[in-house]
């Protein structure tokens, strides 16, 4: 058996209430279902404890004590969930008939169990969780009205699932699960910094993160990641660096600056890492004013399943974000860099599209750099190239199938430069080797 606490804040009945100067509420789980007290309970026994009525208007009474006292051995086994009931005073009072109405589950002083899983459901009511939570085994956490964290969730051994909406409302929340997945069913929002580890496992998130409310940051390592949603911070980071693979299955934007009113936060992937799905993507950590764009990192995009478009924007009212790309870019759409201004390649790129276009800066003053090879492949697809090679000389570039090629300003590399085009203009191309 597991020992237990929980708070419960509230109970709201749906009319006003007379009769109980203390209605009976009781937590049963299926391994404990004692009987409900008559009106003349003293409400002293272990499952039954007082409330105290503070808006007769309205019907809802408050706990004196703040807390419930622990279960005892036998009350809760592994596994067990716990639910929260009482009983409409204005009935016949004492009688075993209950009635719908909202509870609020709380949690303000941390609980572990060390010998199984928790589960939380307040049934139609709200989650409020403002102290740790560790299980050896699963966390499950439900609210059908709302489920609120301002506290750590581990597991040790199994998996954590958040079934409905979770809005952070305090602190800088980690959620661990050890060996297995992280898993939101449902929207995540609030102003706080929220971090996922599932180093052994997914995390999912079944729709959008920060969609209602900006999220401060998002940080997740993983095994895999699933996103179903968009992702916004309030100029914070979203880093999925410590993240081997990243499968898209919807369409998604991740944007880290909102109303051009700060820096943007960066948003970066590993560079040995993966990002797959026939989904578009969009990542914009660009702002205006006097502030600064954000980086971006990528590492191999569409190895697996071609993504149906890439979009990269992170210019800068003052200075404009770095564009770091690591690996191959895969798309059946378009490759869109119009507004990455500052392109710096960390290793040998291929860009290929299904006759599609691909698009480099978005002018003659933007720059792509680094010592390694570019290659482009866009079918009947137009390809247009900003500065290339200015400030350190690509290793080479090979331009092989395109519609029409639009160099904009000179091409420098060290080694080969290959275009082959219906049309093609350049400004100037220097190579210490073929043209």
């Amino acid at each position: 058996a597991g020992y237990w606490q929980l708070v419960v804040g509230s109970v709201t009945y749906p009319s006003a209430t007379t009769g109980w100067d203390n209605p009976p509420v009781r937590i049963y789980s299926s391994s404990w279902t004692e009987g409900w007290p008559t009106e003349d309970t003293d409400n002293t026994a272990e499952n039954i404890f007082s409330l105290t009525e503070t808006d007769v208007n309205t019907g809802v009474f408050e706990y004196t004590t703040g807390q419930l006292s622990t279960l005892s051995n036998g009350q809760v086994a592994v596994g067990d969930t716990l639910y929260v009931q009482y009983i409409d005073p204005a009935n016949d009072a004492g009688t075993e008939e209950t009635v719908s109405g909202t509870a609020l589950i709380t949690v303000n002083s941390a609980i572990n169990n060390n010998r199984g899983g928790i589960t939380f459901n307040p049934n139609d009511g709200t989650l409020d969780i403002n102290a740790a939570i560790t299980a050896q085994d699963f966390i499950a956490l439900y609210g059908d009205t709302a489920i609120q964290l301002a506290a750590n969730l581990t597991a040790n051994d199994n998996n954590i699932t958040v079934d409905d909406d979770l809005t952070l409302d305090g602190g800088t929340p980690t959620i661990t699960a050890t060996s297995g997945d992280v898993t939101f069913s449902a929207n995540v929002d609030g102003a706080q910094a929220l971090t996922v580890n599932s180093a052994n496992g997914t995390t999912t998130f079944g729709a959008g993160v920060g969609g209602t409310s900006r999220v401060s940051s998002l940080t997740v390592s993983a095994a895999t990641a699933s996103l179903g949603g968009n992702i916004y911070t309030a100029d914070g980071n979203v880093d999925f660096t410590d993240t081997e693979a990243v499968t898209l299955t919807v369409g998604v934007t991740i944007d880290t600056e909102a109303g051009d009113d700060g820096n943007a936060g960066y948003i970066k992937f590993k560079p040995t890492g993966t990002i797959n799905g026939a989904q578009t993507l969009s990542i914009d950590a660009s702002t205006t004013g006097a502030f600064t764009g954000g980086a971006v990192q990528l590492g191999i995009i569409g190895n697996t399943t071609a993504l149906t478009s890439l979009t990269v924007a992170n210019t800068g009212g003052t200075t404009d974000g770095t564009t770091t790309l690591y690996g191959n870019i895969t798309t059946t759409g378009a490759i869109t860099m119009t507004d990455a201004d500052d392109i710096n390649l960390a290793g040998n790129v291929k860009m290929t599209t299904t006759n599609s276009d691909v698009v480099l800066g978005g002018d003659a003053a933007d720059t792509v750099d680094g010592s390694y090879t570019l290659t482009i492949d866009a079918g009947t697809g137009d390809v247009k190239l900003p500065i290339v090679g200015g400030t350190t000389a690509l290793a080479g570039l090979s331009v092989t199938d395109s519609g029409t090629i639009d160099m904009l300003a000179a091409v420098t590399a060290e080694g080969d430069i290959y275009v082959k085009a219906d049309n093609a203009s350049a400004a100037a191309l220097d190579a210490d080797a073929a043209i």
